[in-house]
């Protein structure tokens, strides 16, 4: 007796259909607790003025402002501003 399902009762594979795989790329840190992850920036092959611009464009004035930030596969920037307190307002 075998358990191995016969080829017509498997369920279809993306090669099967002809759906091209594309690679899962994740979102990459460029901002975590306000300091500037400047290995990340060089691997994604972003200058630190290009942050800025995109901080300022959200309306911040630097990185110490910022609890965390990514950017995704297709470029778009994600800011988590830190949050104010009644000492740091």
């Amino acid at each position: 007796m075998s358990v191995i399902k016969k080829s017509a009762y498997q369920p279809a594979t993306k090669s099967d259909l002809g759906v091209q795989q594309t690679s899962i790329q994740y979102p990459v840190e460029l901002i975590m607790d306000g300091e500037i992850m400047h290995d990340n920036l060089l691997n994604q092959q972003i200058t630190e003025g290009w942050l800025q611009e995109q901080l300022q464009a959200q309306g911040f004035q630097n990185a110490a402002q910022i609890t965390y930030a990514v950017i995704d596969s297709k470029g778009q920037v994600f800011i988590s501003p830190k949050m104010q307190t009644a000492d740091n307002s």
